[in-house]
């Protein structure tokens, strides 16, 4: 009755105080089951390459990802797996976000014994999982010191994903701290960025803090050499290093590799 008699009123104010009636009443965001539900099971079949089998045939610890990052993953991680077989050097990858332990757990699985596989949590829960060839340490992705201490053991990774708290104030400071210690060719993964758009983590539609709003300053930084305007002063960092930006639905990927100004070829 409440609900119905609200949705009348919001008809009839004027756009600022619907607006209003929108935030303080429904919200920006749409209920998380119904926007986000869970397919459960673990008969599940994703199409696609290696990385998706693994994942279809995957009976072990928990694992929460959005479906459309399946594919993604396969076309993103193949390269690195087959570098590897190549190298003497392991891979290294350090996922921020350990949850149940099952991102890692598949981590190890697609990329081998060799591989050097870091998760970091805030949750001291996670102190308790065990996963064979798996290294798990407790602190929070913006103690630059912590993160210090991780790379000290790990050395520098291949891979990075973010997959942790996925709040407007963390994501950008963890990418500042991290990406100097990310190897030349590798990527630098942001899970879950649909959470830019809602209050709950910090975000909303253009909100200036978010990642989604981060890496569109940090697309004017890649392009810096070709205007005389300022640029923003928060991505300045990425400078000179950021090969690449890919923004699928919920992720962005960004690829580090040292470059210059580009030229044109005459042929």
């Amino acid at each position: 009755m409440i609900q119905t008699v609200l949705r009348v009123l919001k008809k009839a104010l004027p756009t600022r105080l619907a607006s209003v009636y929108r935030e303080s009443f429904v919200g920006d965001n749409p209920p998380l089951g119904e926007f986000y539900p869970i397919q459960n099971g673990s008969g599940i079949n994703f199409s696609g390459g290696e990385f998706g089998e693994l994942l279809s045939n995957h009976n072990g610890r928990s694992i929460v990802k959005m479906s459309n990052f399946i594919n993604i993953y396969d076309d993103l991680l193949s390269p690195y797996k087959s570098a590897q077989s190549h190298s003497s050097d392991p891979l290294r990858l350090l996922e921020i976000g350990v949850s149940k332990g099952g991102s890692l757990e598949i981590w190890k699985k697609y990329f081998g014994e060799s591989a050097l596989i870091y998760g970091i949590d805030i949750d001291e829960r996670c102190r308790e999982i065990s996963i064979p060839g798996v290294q798990i340490r407790i602190g929070s992705q913006v103690d630059q010191a912590f993160l210090a201490s991780v790379l000290n053991e790990l050395g520098d990774p291949q891979i990075i994903i973010d997959d942790g708290s996925h709040h407007a104030d963390h994501l950008s400071l963890t990418l500042d701290m991290l990406w100097p210690h990310l190897q030349d060719g590798g990527i630098y993964i942001i899970e879950d960025t649909h959470t830019s758009y809602w209050q709950e983590y910090g975000g909303g539609y253009q909100k200036n803090q978010t990642i989604i709003e981060f890496i569109k300053d940090a697309i004017d930084t890649m392009h810096q050499s070709y205007i005389r305007k300022k640029m923003p002063v928060r991505t300045e960092f990425l400078r000179e290093s950021l090969a690449s930006i890919t923004f699928y639905d919920s992720m962005i990927v960004l690829r580090k590799e040292k470059t210059a100004p580009t030229h044109r070829v005459s042929f």
